[in-house]
């Protein structure tokens, strides 16, 4: 844009000495002249004196490379970027007629959108709904345009022509039933399911790796083969995943690498002890195109579910599998993909809270019968206690209930896939008669063929005590004979092996420091009289079996995980003391006379214990329980077990019904957004912007907490951050959360460039211009936005920020009529006003307000 001095003509007097202004393109003559006045109290724009001579204003044409020249109607009248000032950056459709030949100018009519049974059903469809041919008013769209057209609409309604854009939707073209997604699309598949091997961590980070082993972070070009039954389902089955990604629930799909099929195939894998029940699962597999397989966690399910999809006979081809990752507020089939040639495996032992939909029995046997016919296959794994009443009685002729597999071949099968030949006939002896007997489940099989791998020499029933979680050895250190006067009571030495086996390697004092905090909870009085007549700090750790090395203390060392043990063992023996036990120990981590390196300890060892367990209840009294400076333990712990290729799908889980369930500023939010605004966001952004959605949802209009987990996510990850953002404006549902969104990113110093790196973008320009409108709108926060826009301005004034760019926004945002918020920042009775930088852009708005009413 051009820039130019402006003199008063009855006064000769140059107001803004010295400094240039934005005015129009070449051409557009004087500014509106007598606009140089301050704005009164009570006095509108419509108030504002009139120029003397009535001289005509010009019309703002904009000639671009093309030399098209366009008008513009209701004052859809952008202002011309100062870097480009001869772009094409509107026109009119009043202007110019639908069967005009534009492409000679490299203007391209625009389409109404396309929805996704149409484009599912033209496999020509090479349209693109963003980028440069992209026109929000149906208009046309040109080529180099710089589209600025927000502000004669509200934010909150849809364009003019009632259709609902969506500019971070990409654009599919499909050929010879190929699928094509630009390189702008993320693909990043992230998380496994809790039961993958430790392999499969390679697969939790951005994508698959390709063959070569090299990491293919961001396709350049994916294609989706239909297999001859052509684009729709492959279409609508990936339009389905980005359109959902960042808005509500969806379903994730994460790509099963090679190591992970390793226990499925034919040399380990052990068919369910019961005859005929995978034979039974293939025929409903085969038969409907999906199958239930009702069997508890840790039973070899999902190695059964892999080996049903791997060894299909009615494919030509190999499935390509994939675990799903649901995230939703509720089991929704309509969420779940179809894409030709794929297999599913889809866990739903983690219920959302609430009551089950009966639908979505009904809906998943529907699926099934569209799978057979299409060529996409779905096992679902579900837990006895759920699959029943309104869920089982639709699908009862593709349920199948599963058994794990005996337990001595699946251990003779790991040992010799680890190599371990020589140490399968050890299985025979004596020692292991009991375990074989019981029969345990394939999980726990499968753990006692890694103790026996990794065990230094044949001590059998050293190996059988710990597969056995050490239990003769914890019933004699909780069940020791008290010895008498100056020895500790039977509860005292209980409380210091548990409190041992909580700081297990922690310092001494906190071990006692613990023991004794458990008493007290226990209502053991522990007044220091009585602390100094009870037994010695030493007695106490010698009757829990605790050795020091140094100020550490450890329970026996050569008792592999013993303080594991220790802790499963309370948990299992006293179920109905849970809530204090869980209450005692985050108490312990959250006392600040505790070292840091000791809390830390505590932390990791309940994460563990929740995730082993499965215990949502532990993972929730960390959320809330450990606050303060303390606070950073529970971030680092909870981002660990995120990215664990283990654990992982559990606690994302977890961090996601906090974010969705949460109070507004509680500390389980508050917990969300710094471990989704750190590392869980760099290295899965798609996750971290899901929970950080729903913290946005219920965080109050400049929430320092959502604005610190954004300041961190625009400087790791502004790409993922401006597609989520771009989804979120263009959904009304989300309104609230993209403007929650903006506020924070405008009150930080790496927001405040992300999003002026945004207005180079004409759809990055309008959704700043329709953010602050919307802001400025909300009454009830005015203050909080008032404070933002200071910072603003006190930036503009140090020359921190572009002064001429911020004028330039900010008078787009004030210059509809609709929008008359927050205008006592341009009450002034001085003449120095207009100096100022809201002054000037006071009159800018003013200018172009009335050109939008008099064009």
């Amino acid at each position: 844009m051009n820039s130019g001095n402006y003199r008063d003509e009855t006064t000769g007097n140059t107001p803004l000495e010295g400094q240039q202004l934005e005015a129009g393109t070449k051409g557009d003559g004087d500014r509106f002249r007598n606009s140089w006045w301050p704005l009164k109290r009570n006095q509108s724009f419509r108030d504002a004196p009139e120029h003397s001579d009535q001289q005509p204003v010009p019309q703002r044409s904009e000639i671009g490379a093309s030399g098209l020249e366009g008008s513009y109607p209701r004052g859809d009248f952008p202002a011309t970027p100062n870097e480009h000032p001869q772009a094409l950056t509107s026109a009119s459709h009043n202007t110019i007629g639908e069967d005009d030949d534009l492409t000679a100018f490299g203007v391209h009519a625009a389409q109404p959108a396309q929805s996704q049974e149409e484009a599912a059903s033209d496999p020509g469809n090479e349209r693109p709904t963003h980028g440069p041919h992209w026109a929000p008013n149906r208009a046309f769209s040109a080529e180099r345009a710089d589209w600025s057209d927000s502000r004669h609409f509200s934010p909150l309604e849809p364009a003019e022509d009632g259709e609902k854009r969506n500019p971070s939707q990409p654009s599919v073209a499909m050929e010879n039933g190929l699928a094509s997604v630009g390189p702008e699309i993320s693909l990043g598949n992230s998380g496994q399911g809790e039961s993958c091997s430790a392999d499969q961590a390679s697969g939790q980070v951005n994508a698959q790796q390709d063959v070569e082993g090299r990491p293919s972070k961001v396709p350049t070009h994916v294609s989706f083969f239909s297999q001859g039954n052509g684009s729709g389902p492959t279409h609508q089955a990936f339009n389905q995943n980005v359109n959902n990604y960042w808005k509500a629930d969806f379903v994730r799909k994460i790509p099963v690498p090679a190591a992970g099929l390793e226990a499925c195939s034919d040399r380990r894998f052990v068919e369910p002890r019961q005859a005929g029940q995978l034979a039974d699962a293939a025929r409903a597999l085969e038969l409907h195109g999906v199958v239930v397989l009702k069997a508890p966690p840790g039973n070899g399910r999902r190695t059964a579910a892999l080996r049903l999809l791997a060894t299909l006979r009615s494919v030509r081809e190999p499935l390509a599998l994939f675990d799903l990752e649901p995230e939703w507020s509720k089991p929704s089939v309509e969420l779940l993909p179809k894409t030709v040639g794929e297999g599913y495996v889809l866990d739903l032992s983690e219920f959302p809270e609430g009551e089950p939909d009966d639908r979505f029995g009904r809906d998943l046997a529907n699926y099934g019968a569209d799978d057979n016919q299409k060529g996409w296959f779905l096992v679902v794994l579900a837990s006895p206690q759920h699959w029943k009443g309104s869920w089982f009685e639709p699908t009862s002729n593709l349920t199948v209930s599963l058994s794990s597999p005996d337990a001595k071949p699946l251990v003779e099968r790991e040992l010799s896939a680890r190599s371990c030949f020589d140490r399968v006939e050890w299985l025979a002896q004596p020692a292991f008669e009991e375990i074989w007997r019981s029969n345990p489940s394939a999980q726990e099989a499968r753990r006692l063929g890694r103790i026996i791998a990794n065990a230094d020499h044949q001590n059998l029933q050293k190996i059988v005590d710990e597969f056995k979680g050490w239990h003769d050895h914890i019933e004699m250190l909780l069940n020791k004979e008290p010895k008498g006067q100056g020895h500790p009571s039977l509860l005292s030495t209980r409380a210091t092996v548990w409190a041992g086996a909580l700081l297990h390697g922690g310092q001494s004092r906190s071990v006692l420091k613990a023991a004794d905090a458990l008493l007290e909870t226990l209502e053991i009085s522990r007044t220091p009289a009585e602390v100094l007549a009870d037994a010695t700090s030493s007695r106490r750790l010698q009757a829990a079996s605790l050795s020091l090395r140094g100020d550490q203390a450890f329970h026996q060392e050569d008792k592999h995980d013993l303080a594991h043990a220790i802790l499963q063992n309370l948990w299992e023996e006293f179920p109905t003391q849970r809530e204090l036990l869980r209450s005692w120990a985050v108490s312990v981590a959250a006392d600040p006379s505790i070292p840091d390196e000791d809390a830390e300890l505590i932390t990791k060892m309940l994460l563990r214990l929740s995730t082993a367990r499965r215990d949502g209840d532990i993972l929730d009294s960390i959320g809330s329980g450990i606050v303060g400076r303390r606070r950073p333990l529970a971030v680092e712990a909870l981002t660990d077990a995120a990215l664990d290729p283990q654990i992982g799908a559990y606690v994302r889980n977890r961090l996601y019904l906090w974010a969705k369930q949460g109070k507004e500023e509680s500390e389980t939010l508050k917990l969300v957004a710094e471990v989704c605004g750190g590392r869980l966001g760099e290295e899965l952004p798609e996750i971290a912007l899901t929970r950080l959605r729903w913290v946005a949802g219920r965080a109050p209009l400049g929430s320092r907490t959502v604005a610190d987990a954004f300041s961190c996510l625009v400087t790791t990850r502004p790409d993922e951050v401006r597609k989520a953002m771009d989804t979120w404006f263009d959904n009304d549902k989300l309104k609230w959360q993209a403007f929650v969104v903006f506020l924070a990113l405008a009150s930080s110093d790496p927001g405040i460039e992300f999003l002026l790196q945004g207005v180079e973008d004409a759809n990055g320009r309008r959704r700043f211009v329709a953010g602050w409108q919307w802001l400025l709108a909300q009454e009830a926060d005015r203050e909080v936005v008032n404070r933002q826009l200071d910072k603003w301005e006190k930036r503009a004034e140090q020359g921190s920020l572009s002064r001429e760019l911020l004028i330039d926004l900010f008078a787009d945002v004030y210059e509809p009529e609709i929008y008359r918020g927050g205008l006592n920042r341009f009450f002034s009775d001085t003449r120095d006003f207009f100096r100022s930088f809201w002054g000037q852009v006071l009159d800018e708005a003013i200018y172009r307000n009335r050109r939008r009413r008099e064009g």
